[in-house]
């Protein structure tokens, strides 16, 4: 296994983190290797702005490469509101390394909201509600989009209420025929409905350098009781893995 840390691409937002990338020798790690769901933490400029989510969470994986296959591993945080997007950039697969075989993708995060919840009648008892947070990706240059939001139903008496959550998804052979994939691996959240994509929208095909860009925004529901819901958000991290076949 051959482990590479690289600094950000003059494309990426100035908030993004450093991304690691992981090359996964196949033939030495064998088709019994484990691919581990990474999660990098900020760098010290950008962590008061992309806040830690559920430490400890398990991430999904992608099933282990094959012997003659290598994995080009990048994970970038990210942290979103009702009042303010985030936008993640990544580097294109470069197609002169081999042929790019399919694109696993992993989310794992928490969504949170914060309002006001007074107590009300006599004596005054704080009274509970129900709120949906959504969780929407839009795509800005290539790379994925959520066909819905990803919604997390969150309730209580007071404020804040949050959650963690995971899910997947990977394009391959049949993303590229209908043009979207369904997520697996789900946990603690309604997922996206359909995610977006084909593999030539992560393949440098123009040769230019130019990487994909994601955007993350957030907005909210009250479903139940009187709360005054003010702001709803989102963070966590995205890995993303290309698994390719090397050019012989």
């Amino acid at each position: 296994m051959r482990h590479e840390t690289h600094p950000e691409q003059p494309n990426d937002p100035p908030a993004a983190i450093a991304h690691t990338r992981r090359v996964f020798l196949g033939r030495a790690a064998g088709a019994g290797a484990a691919l581990i769901g990474l999660y990098v933490a900020p760098s010290l400029a950008s962590t008061a702005a992309r806040p830690a989510y559920a430490a400890g969470t398990p991430a999904p994986t992608a099933t282990p490469p094959t012997p003659a296959q290598l994995v080009d591993n990048q994970v970038k945080s990210f942290s979103s509101s009702s009042s303010a997007v985030d936008v993640l950039a990544f580097n294109k697969f470069n197609p002169a390394l081999g042929t790019l075989d399919k694109v696993f993708v992993s989310i794992i995060g928490q969504m949170s909201a914060d309002g006001i919840n007074p107590p009300v009648g006599i004596p005054p008892l704080l009274q509970p509600f129900s709120v949906n947070v959504e969780t929407h990706v839009d795509s800005l240059i290539d790379g994925f989009a959520f066909g819905t939001p990803a919604i997390m139903s969150l309730s209580g008496t007071g404020f804040p209420v949050s959650g963690s959550f995971t899910f997947s998804f990977e394009f391959g052979q049949a993303s590229d025929l209908v043009g979207f994939v369904p997520p697996s691996g789900v946990s603690g959240v309604t997922p996206p409905v359909t995610i977006n994509g084909t593999r030539s929208d992560f393949i440098d095909t123009a040769g230019l350098g130019i990487g994909w860009q994601i955007q993350f925004r957030n907005t909210h529901i009250l479903t139940s009781g009187s709360a005054s819901v003010t702001t709803s958000s989102a963070n966590g991290a995205v890995n993303v893995q290309y698994f390719y076949t090397p050019s012989p």
